[in-house]
């Protein structure tokens, strides 16, 4: 028999370790996410060595299908070119790409004058902020990517773009395309959020002042116009709450920078697509957090609750008219909100260490498999790592 070889060991560990992956038994079996202590953030998932930073202006989608967390988008100011679909397999707890990013070498205009990346053939979005403009279609199994490159400074070196495009990743295949929209442009979406409304099996965004639609027969976004109007700012996100038959959506740029209450807007869907909703603006009562943008939100069809993690607040310094000028803590706090109440629950800081979850961040969902939502944490210093919480009321 062969001597055992403490550095051939330690020498395989490494590569592992290099390699992103995580080895069997360092996290709990399959199964253990439904027993977490409640109401507490548990790291599960934290690889040492991977070629890629979660990207704070990027967002995440849950693919129901696969029981994934996909993640897509890009920082672009001089940090990342980023634009790899990378997905976490909570089940496995671990990483893998699904798509490679595409060098910025490569950005061009094709024959029709739209930005595309990548090599001849294989077309795929350029690196881009999505924000919360990014979701999965159960209809047509694909992620939605609707960003644009307005922060990308390699669209003023590219000649011959005319249009920037929305795009589909197909899950099935692993493939980019760019989405038709029945001939019509594309429409101008950047800063905005999307959702999907499973009763209505209809994708809703919003960007500014514009409620935009597309219903089951995925043909073409339309522009429908609730009543009353609602002016939207950049830095928000859109949940759909099934039980509540409505998109509700957390965060607003302005209302951060000063003082004041907290805001839900509820976007309240028409009968059927393309059909104008209603607005609702909320103040809702309890321990809520204050007024902030750019935080991660989702929502437990099983509790019928949001779980919201919002970063503390410091006044940094005074506007030209003395007015407090508000920027993020290090520390966060998880609140839980109730739509039928109205009504909000601090969990305080639920475990997150400080830091967590970073200056924007729009990257959690909810698992409907183990009934736990997943956040990802880091920034362009620090590699990703993922925490799961079970919410017992």
């Amino acid at each position: 028999m062969p001597a055992f070889r403490p550095g051939v060991l330690l020498a395989c560990l490494a590569a592992l370790a290099a390699t992103g992956r995580d080895l069997p038994g360092a996290h709990a079996a399959e199964g253990s996410l439904e027993r977490l202590p409640p109401n507490r953030w548990v790291r599960i998932a934290a690889p040492e060595r991977l070629g890629w930073r979660r990207q704070a202006h990027g967002g995440a989608a849950w693919d129901g299908r696969r029981g994934l967390l996909l993640l897509f988008g890009s920082d672009t100011h001089g940090r990342s070119h980023d634009n790899a679909v990378h997905a976490f397999d909570p089940a496995t707890r671990r990483w893998r790409d699904l798509a490679p990013a595409a060098a910025p070498e490569t950005y061009r205009a094709d024959a029709r004058g739209r930005a595309v990346a990548g090599p001849p053939g294989a077309p795929q979005p350029w690196a881009m902020h999505t924000f919360d403009l990014v979701e999965h279609d159960p209809r047509l199994d694909a992620l939605w990517v609707l960003g644009r490159p307005e922060h990308n400074p390699v669209r003023r070196r590219v000649a011959g773009v005319r249009e920037h495009p929305l795009w589909l990743f197909r899950l099935a295949t692993r493939r980019w395309e760019i989405f038709p929209n029945g001939g019509a442009p594309p429409p101008r979406l950047f800063g905005g959020a999307l959702a999907y409304d499973s009763r209505r099996d209809t994708l809703v965004a919003f960007s500014g002042g514009a409620v935009l639609e597309l219903g089951p027969d995925r043909e073409r976004w339309r522009r429908v116009r609730p009543k009353p109007a609602q002016r939207l700012t950049l830095h928000m996100n859109a949940v759909y709450a099934p039980a509540e038959r409505a998109v509700f959506l957390f965060g607003h740029y302005k209302e951060a920078r000063r003082d004041g209450p907290f805001r839900v807007r509820v976007y309240r869907t028409g009968p059927e697509p393309y059909a104008p909703g209603r607005w609702e603006v909320r103040e809702p009562a309890g321990r809520c957090p204050p007024p902030w943008q750019h935080f991660p939100v989702a929502w437990d069809e099983r509790a019928r609750r949001f779980l919201l993690v919002v970063p503390d607040r410091r006044v940094a310094r005074t506007d030209r008219k003395g007015r407090p000028w508000y920027a993020a803590a290090r520390t966060a706090r998880t609140y839980v909100y109730d739509p039928r109440a109205d009504r909000c629950r601090d969990l305080g800081p639920a475990g997150l260490p400080a830091g967590a979850p970073g200056h924007m961040n729009y990257d959690m969902v909810w698992d409907d498999r183990h009934g736990v939502f997943l956040l990802v944490t880091g920034d362009w210093r620090r590699p990703p790592a993922v925490w799961a919480l079970r919410l017992a009321l």
